[in-house]
């Protein structure tokens, strides 16, 4: 009895860390997204930074990024002298 109790806990382990891993990597319920409004966005692709972009963020992620951004509830952060970059 004793042995397959211990074959077991490494297999509860692993079940119970994955379960809360999941948990964490989920934005929490009714977190508010950010939109960042800076003077420029760099994107790594074009030559220039973009003027007039804006950086939409929810929870740990990028959900969107471009010119005329609707609001749609977010927290709204203006940065006028600030350059975007990715990373």
């Amino acid at each position: 009895m004793i042995a397959h109790t211990n074959r077991r806990l490494p297999v509860v382990g692993i079940v119970l860390l994955a379960f809360w891993s999941s948990l964490l990597a989920r934005p929490a319920a009714g977190q508010k997204a950010v939109l960042l409004r800076p003077m420029a966005v760099f994107d790594g692709v074009s030559a220039r930074p973009h003027t007039g972009w804006m950086v939409r963020v929810e929870g740990d992620s990028i959900a969107a990024v471009g010119p005329g951004l609707s609001v749609g509830g977010a927290e709204v952060i203006d940065l006028p002298r600030m350059t975007l970059l990715p990373g």
